[in-house]
């Protein structure tokens, strides 16, 4: 049985400004043996939440570049400064692919962030924020032992990529969050270590994002087909 969860509003403020941004968790996939229901008194963990927030500032850096603005790229170099994340230490395999035109890599970093939000400002009230946040981008973070675990990677056209296994725990909520910010046709799939499909998205759009509960604690497979005519850099997310 298939089941597509309904997307969830949410709403942020920024300086009297008011952004949508959707965020719709992965389709369901097939039934199989190491899935189950989320349990009643399940709780997201830290890792999970810091996904979140970083899923947020991503669909902030992607609308802040369309709309020009600087207030959605600052917030969004607040929202990364406050969620470090650990190098994924999981290799992975590739098949196929083909030629296609470049991918364009962009800093993402918070200084980054900030640099291209000065140069958008054009009120008082963001080239303050502007300042503020470049202030705040240069203290030192927490540590990001325990935070979500984070790949950057590129994809050519028609090619699968595949992550060896990594292991989750039972009974707590999974997530694979892979975002490229411009519009794009993957497919994401997660299988269990039976070679049971637990989970699928390929709706189009400039994220893919799956969320599962094992039934116990055991090794995962993810894997990411580019369905489109072009390369992508992709930022992949876990937990």
């Amino acid at each position: 049985m298939r089941l597509r969860t309904a997307g969830i509003l949410t709403l942020v403020a920024i300086g009297g400004l008011s952004v949508a941004a959707i965020r719709v968790t992965g389709q369901q996939g097939d039934k199989a043996p190491n899935r189950q229901d989320a349990p009643k008194d399940a709780q997201d963990s830290p890792s999970c939440k810091g996904i979140q927030q970083l899923e947020l500032a991503n669909r902030l850096i992607k609308l802040g570049r369309e709309e020009k603005n600087a207030e959605m790229l600052c917030l969004a170099a607040q929202i990364i400064h406050k969620n470090p994340t650990q190098e994924l230490k999981v290799g992975f395999d590739s098949k196929g692919g083909k030629d296609g035109p470049a991918a364009k890599k962009t800093d993402n970093s918070p200084k980054a962030l900030v640099a291209e939000a000065k140069k958008l400002a054009t009120t008082p009230m963001a080239e303050a924020m502007a300042t503020a946040t470049e202030k705040m981008v240069q203290e030192a973070t927490r540590d990001a032992v325990g935070g979500p675990k984070h790949d950057v990677f590129t994809i050519k056209p028609g090619e699968v990529i595949t992550w060896k296994p990594l292991s989750f725990v039972g009974g707590k909520k999974a997530v694979v969050d892979i975002e490229y910010l411009i519009d794009g046709r993957m497919t994401l799939e997660i299988f269990d270590g039976n070679g049971q499909r637990v989970a699928v998205d390929n709706i189009p759009g400039h994220f893919v994002n799956c969320q599962w509960y094992p039934a116990v604690t055991g090794p995962f497979i993810i894997r990411l087909t580019n369905n489109d005519t072009i390369s992508f850099v992709c930022d992949l997310l876990t937990n």
